[in-house]
């Protein structure tokens, strides 16, 4: 997965593991950010600068992840376990601000506590597709 840090700048999550940034404005250079001892999904800037990144160790695959957070520069970031248990990264995205997410499965949209994995089901049952509108 993937997300844009800047006009520029983007943040993507190899599949052998890894946290990798790469620079647009720098002929697409890449640095990495986080080693491939784990495998990280659905990265989000914040409006701090920190990042927050599910992870599950590599040796533990089976696509639960718990909520991390990113802060510090490039080259000598900080990783903070934020979450409280591991949850199915599986068909989530992002909700606008950060704060929740959203799971679609089988026509339903569900919103996720990404630190306790806590979910309830929104009371639509045959969606199709979904997107966020502008914020009024």
């Amino acid at each position: 997965s993937m997300s844009w840090m800047d006009a520029g700048r983007l943040l993507f999550t190899p599949p052998d593991g890894g946290l990798i940034m790469m620079d647009l404005d720098a002929q697409n250079a890449q640095q990495m950010l986080l080693d491939a001892v784990a495998y990280y999904s659905q990265p989000l800037l914040q409006a701090d600068g920190s990042v927050l990144i599910f992870a599950q160790p590599s040796s533990e695959l089976g696509g639960m992840g718990r909520l991390q957070r990113i802060t510090g520069n490039s080259s000598t970031p900080q990783v903070e376990i934020v979450g409280d248990a591991s949850i199915s990264e599986r068909d989530l995205m992002w909700a606008p601000g950060g704060e929740r997410l959203v799971a679609f499965a089988g026509g339903a949209l569900a919103m996720v506590n990404p630190i306790t994995g806590d979910g309830y089901t929104l009371p639509i049952t045959s969606a199709v597709a979904y997107a966020w509108g502008p914020s009024p």
